[in-house]
């Protein structure tokens, strides 16, 4: 079963993340403890780890017929993005838990609101929950990387195919320093470097607002996981996490639309 393979391989990052909290020298800096504040797991970037662990979430919420073992993946969910200090994946777990234990409610978009509330709420309280003074300055980052992106002359079509990659970095580093690659940080600012404005609504549209409008609880389940990710991470470049979220989406697409009702539970 995937979902519990992926829960297993979870474990084995917590561990991994745990031995960085104690272990490993602040390469993203030091909590009041005197401990590793950001423990990116089998990943180099923690946001990355945060990414997969809000997958494997999904994927146990879908599949798993267990719901003991559901609420177990709760809590190793919770325990891996905290131990990342990642923005994004305690936003994304307040956005999708909100989803999940209100998943009985007929009015989707009163779920989405509600979920989206939740989320600000979350936003506000990063630097207290996350015991990071610069949390906002990874947003603020992104922001200038789209908005230096966005280019009207450029509106269906894209001539720096390539250049919003990481691949296009680590295939010689010079790259990045002479101007022909860039950091995009983000799959928005990468789209809008490789594609262009277009490419990238549809791609939004296709990939977020069509399940969104189509597959009630789990597409919002879905949403929640893997959109606040898709704003922050290059996700198209992150294995598993572009996979998984593949794979995601086509099994919605394949299942029919679900009437609303008591569809996610612990009870």
């Amino acid at each position: 079963d995937v979902s519990r393979l992926l829960n297993a391989l979870l474990a084995i990052g917590i561990i991994l993340q745990l031995y960085q909290y104690y272990f490993m020298a602040g390469i993203y800096g030091l909590n009041e403890s005197g401990f590793s504040i950001r423990n990116p797991g089998f990943f180099l970037v923690p946001s990355s780890m945060a990414a997969y662990s809000m997958a494997t979430l999904y994927f146990v919420a879908r599949f798993e017929p267990s719901k003991k073992l559901r609420l177990v993946a709760f809590f190793t969910t919770l325990t891996s993005v905290v131990l990342t200090s990642s923005g994004t994946g305690l936003i994304s777990f307040t956005l999708f838990s909100f989803v999940f234990l209100t998943g009985g409610t007929k009015h989707q978009t009163v779920a989405l609101v509600g979920a989206i509330l939740a989320g600000a709420s979350s936003y506000a309280l990063l630097p207290i929950i996350t015991n990071r003074e610069d949390v906002y300055l990874s947003p603020i980052a992104r922001i200038e990387v789209i908005s230096q992106a966005i280019d009207f002359s450029k509106v269906f079509y894209s001539n720096t195919f390539g250049a919003g990659t990481n691949t296009l970095i680590n295939l010689n580093a010079d790259n990045l320093e002479s101007g022909q690659a860039l950091i995009a940080d983000s799959m928005l600012g990468s789209t809008l470097v490789n594609l262009g404005l277009t490419f990238l609504l549809v791609i939004i549209y296709e990939l977020f607002i069509r399940p969104l409008h189509k597959f009630n609880q789990f597409g919002l389940l879905y949403f929640c996981a893997f959109f606040p990710f898709f704003a922050s991470v290059i996700t198209f470049e992150l294995f598993p996490v572009n996979i998984l979220m593949f794979i995601a989406l086509s099994e919605l697409i394949k299942t029919p639309r679900l009437a609303p009702k008591k569809l996610l539970s612990f009870a």
